[in-house]
């Protein structure tokens, strides 16, 4: 998963000399590029994820699909957690 990745992106940075940032803050500078890219911002996409999380809370189960396959579409995928509900750059 999203753990290994990091974990094995700082290997390979910090051996060849390349990562001089933690992997959060990569992952987060490249979620930020890709937004200013997309002209979306953090906060939109954090009212469509809480949009589509009232949508199954109520079970309007087509509305949390109609938001998730909108997020898709636009290259971000959701991932549901017991902490709450994630989004990540594809």
């Amino acid at each position: 998963g999203l753990t290994i990745r990091r974990d094995s992106l700082k290997k390979v940075g910090e051996v060849l000399g390349l990562i001089q940032e933690s992997p959060e803050t990569f992952w987060d500078r490249k979620k930020e590029r890709w937004l200013h890219g997309h002209g979306l911002t953090a906060q939109e996409i954090e009212e469509k994820v809480r949009l589509r999380n009232l949508a199954r809370s109520e079970k309007r189960w087509d509305e949390a699909d109609r938001i998730r396959n909108e997020l898709n579409e636009k290259g971000l995928a959701l991932e549901d957690t017991l902490g709450g509900t994630l989004w990540k750059v594809r």
